[in-house]
């Protein structure tokens, strides 16, 4: 029985023949996708459902007919503007709503002055019977350009009793907390999400000459879209549920599929705003989990508000006690509640989301195309580097090995040809360094609107992701790439929806970590603690016993034939710690014993490596 006793900082013994598995880099298709892909609107996020089923309507107008503006409504510049391309500057109309078409005013130039009003028909508000009225619409814009401290427009909302000769009260003014109130997102660059805004004119109730006007005034203020304009009665106990979470967003990200090696708790959390005419208590959810229709958890949760007012929005995080031990898929679903009483309005209070755990594949989108980014959509693609993905957190156990990426290209034929490569960067506590790459890939006819999987090449053929830390898992083109389309995938999900691009000096890096489809880039992942096998016919490797160990532990191989054998023990972050040359070993059953002395206690992962391949095995050191 040979002895290995670790020796901190051992270098690599040579003339070990190791043959490496082949790096191909040729793509496979790992999931069905819609090939049919359709290109998003710049910067443009998935669409939100209404505000609000109203118990009366009074005045609606969703910008869907041939002309515009629609009959009655007036488009006018005030006297500061100085546009120079009314035709995009000025109030018109563009195919970007929420859904369909929609109201919008577009940047053209930093220079010009933007003072451009959209008025409303004259609304008769006379024969209104309710005692409660609302005007509600839905815009988006720049999360970047109309945020401090980059708030170069307003956008305001004034009123007329006159019908529109004069506008004498401003009603409503966008500003920082209207714009993040409802959207979920952080100041992010070039970021647009439909918001629900509302404003309460039951003081306008009786007047029979009523003009709204919204008034668009600033400089380099980006676009501005609107959709949906209503008048409405309101419910008096009315929530509605903004967004549903499959994850406890405080601590970790949003995903779609999930490798068991990264398990965790299952949770189900929400954002619920009080869109209806009267303060709330105790709002909070009724949850279930179930898989194969059969439920697995199920709980409620409480806002920590105890009275939620009128417009007040409120996330609710809840972690279920459940984690999942095999593969499946998990259906969650989601009912506001209050203890107020029984709601005017539960069509809007529910939700459904679905989780998957599999083998190996990670992800965040539900691989759909539903979309596409690029780096035109930042910067002038014939000069800029560019790079998009999705950041990945993971858990305390250890033992997950990154091996590949998957990425989903849009269907467009200008893509055929270029060089396309994935990456893995780790955030090292200060800045995020660059730890695994693939070789380029050149894109085929085949891989336009499919999935293109790439291996691991540097700095090895599979890399040890480190416990507890951040990723970023990105595919990337360069300059010159002729605007190439990187796909994305799936409803809005909150995921750290990760952009880098640069043209060799400046470098923009941006984290936009709220609410936007997410590109389907996908990390392919294997389990250490069951062992990473690559052409093993010739030999096996038994588990280390006992294990866990204090003191020495044995390890059992068979050769089915003479060959040269070493072998290497790494920590959990991929460092050689040990290793030993065994030399020429004969055909049949071998056995190394392993000392803890020197060792921490953890987990630490031993390989066997002849000729013929590698395996890889985890064990543990108790003290």
């Amino acid at each position: 029985m040979r002895k290995i006793l670790p020796v901190l900082g051992a270098a690599l013994i040579s003339g070990v023949a190791i043959a490496q598995s082949s790096n191909s880099q040729s793509e496979v298709k790992v999931w069905s996708i819609d090939a049919m892909a359709k290109k998003a609107t710049k910067n443009v996020a998935s669409t939100k459902p209404s505000l609000l089923t109203p118990k009366a309507n009074y005045f609606t107008e969703d910008f869907e007919g041939t002309t515009f503006p629609p009959t009655g409504w007036v488009v006018s510049s005030g006297t500061n503007s100085t546009i120079t391309v009314p035709t995009v500057q000025a109030w018109h109309e563009e195919a970007n709503g929420n859904p369909g078409n929609c109201a919008s005013v577009l940047y053209d130039n930093s220079t010009d002055v933007h003072d451009e009003y959209l008025k409303t028909p004259v609304i008769d508000l006379s024969n209104v019977t309710s005692s409660s009225l609302r005007l509600t619409w839905e815009f988006n814009t720049s999360q970047f350009w109309h945020v401090t401290p980059n708030d170069n427009a307003d956008i305001t909302l004034e009123v007329s009793l006159d019908g529109g000769a004069t506008f004498t009260d401003t009603i409503w003014q966008e500003d920082d907390a209207t714009l993040l109130a409802n959207s979920l997102l952080d100041i992010n660059w070039e970021t647009y999400v439909w918001t629900t805004a509302y404003t309460d004119i039951s003081n306008l109730i009786g007047q029979n000459n009523v003009v709204f006007a919204w008034h668009y005034y600033g400089q380099d203020g980006a676009r501005f879209n609107m959709d949906n304009v209503s008048i409405d009665d309101v419910n008096a106990t009315d929530l509605r549920l903004i967004h549903m979470f499959n994850t406890d967003w405080s601590n970790d990200y949003e995903y779609s599929m999930i490798p068991l090696i990264e398990t965790r708790p299952l949770a189900v959390s929400a954002a619920i705003i009080n869109i209806g005419g009267t303060d709330l208590a105790n709002v909070g959810f009724d949850y279930d989990i179930s898989q194969g229709g059969s439920s697995v958890a199920s709980g409620s949760a409480t806002t920590t508000i105890v009275t939620q007012v009128v417009g007040q929005k409120d996330t609710i995080y809840e972690v279920s006690s459940y984690t999942p031990s095999a593969v499946g898929t998990f259906d969650m679903t989601l009912t506001a509640t209050t203890t107020s009483g029984a709601d005017d309005d539960a069509s809007n209070n529910s939700g459904a989301r679905t989780v998957s755990m599999t083998d190996t594949v990670w992800a965040v989108d539900n691989g759909t195309i539903e979309g596409s980014i690029s780096a035109g959509s930042f910067a002038d693609a014939s000069t800029y580097q560019f790079e998009v993905g999705n950041l990945f957190l993971t858990g305390s156990r250890g033992g997950t090995m990154a091996s590949s990426i998957s990425f989903a290209m849009a269907d467009s034929a200008q893509n055929v040809g270029e060089a396309v490569y994935g990456i893995i960067k780790e955030w090292d506590g200060v800045s995020w360094v660059e730890i695994a790459r693939t070789d380029d890939y050149a894109l085929t006819s085949a891989d336009m609107g499919a999935v293109v999987t790439l291996s691991i090449v540097s700095p090895s053929e599979n890399i040890l992701l480190a416990p507890n830390t951040a990723y970023r898992v990105l595919a990337g083109c360069y300059g010159g790439s002729e605007d190439l389309d990187f796909a994305e995938g799936g409803e809005a999900v909150e995921g750290g929806v990760c952009i880098n691009i640069w043209d060799g000096s400046a470098q923009g890096d941006f984290i936009l970590s709220g609410a936007r489809t997410a590109p389907i880039v996908r990390l392919n992942v294997a389990d250490l603690a069951t062992g990473i096998e690559e052409n093993t016919a010739d030999f096996t490797v038994g588990q280390n016993y006992p294990n866990p160990f204090k003191g020495s532990t044995t390890i059992n191989y068979t050769l089915n034939s003479a060959d040269e054998v070493m072998v290497e023990i790494t920590d959990i972050t991929g460092k050689v710690i040990a290793v030993m040359n065994e030399g020429v070993r004969a055909a049949g059953n071998h056995v190394v014993e392993i000392n803890s002395n020197g060792l921490a206690a953890g987990t630490y992962y031993y390989s066997v490596i002849t000729s013929n391949g590698k395996v890889t095995k985890a064990m543990t050191v108790a003290k």
